[in-house]
C-alpha cells in the first residue's frame, strides 16, 4: 500500500512538472506572437 502511494505521489510530481512546462512554452510562445505584432 505504501508503495502504490509513493507511486501515485510520483506521478503526480511528473504530471505537475509537465503541465508547469507546458504553460511555460505558452506563455514563451504568446511573449514571441506579441512580440511580432509590434
Amino acid at each position: 500500500m505504501r508503495n502504490f502511494y509513493y507511486s501515485c505521489k510520483k506521478t503526480a510530481q511528473q504530471v505537475k512538472v509537465g503541465a508547469h512546462l507546458a504553460l511555460y512554452e505558452h506563455d514563451l510562445y504568446q511573449f514571441n506572437t506579441l512580440d511580432w505584432d509590434k
